[in-house]
């Protein structure tokens, strides 16, 4: 019987962090895709560079390839440390 009861709760715990997952990509998918900055997008090439997108970046909703979003992200953390530099 408890073997019966640990079966289901493992096959809850499982079905939940599916979905959860699942939301979590369709969020990702809804912040990255359906900002007005990204019209025109064709989903399937970096929106920077146009190379194309490999698929588990196309799936995860990302607009960007790995190298065009990594210069995104080093140019946002220099902008945060040169402003917190300017206020201390």
């Amino acid at each position: 019987m408890s073997e019966r009861i640990l079966e289901f709760t493992e096959g809850l715990i499982a079905k939940e962090a599916a979905q959860a997952e699942a939301a979590a990509r369709k969020a990702a998918t809804m912040r990255q895709c359906d900002l007005p900055a990204f019209e025109g997008w064709d989903g399937k090439t970096c929106f920077d560079c146009e190379d194309p997108l490999p698929a588990p970046r196309v799936a995860a909703g990302r607009v960007r390839c790995v190298a065009c979003q990594s210069k995104i992200e080093r140019a946002e953390v220099r902008a945060r440390q040169i402003a917190e530099f300017g206020r201390n």
